[in-house]
């Protein structure tokens, strides 16, 4: 029976990326310039593979919730965004 997940997102894709540093530190407007984070993110993902449940367990707390709820084709994915400045959106077709 398919389902409705609700997943909060965060910052979490950004984990060990230099650059958030910079937007953790102050305020952040949401048209603030962050193609450097974009890059850094991008960077750090080649190395999670993302078409294995391993790789997407390390790639983001939203994922590793998302793979231990073990979605499935037909489970609509609700994502709801929290007040921080988003470094970029990504959409996985799992």
């Amino acid at each position: 029976m398919p389902r409705t997940i609700l997943c909060t997102t965060g910052t979490s894709i950004a984990a060990g990326c230099p650059e958030l540093g910079r937007f953790q530190k102050k305020a952040s407007d949401w048209d603030d310039d962050i193609s450097q984070l974009n890059r850094e993110i991008a960077d750090r993902l080649t190395h999670c593979s993302l078409t294995t449940a391993a790789g997407r367990i390390a790639a983001s707390a939203e994922l590793n919730s998302l793979e231990r709820l073990r979605v499935d084709e037909g489970d609509e994915v609700v994502v709801l965004a929290t007040d921080t400045a988003s470094p970029t959106t990504i959409l996985i077709e799992i």
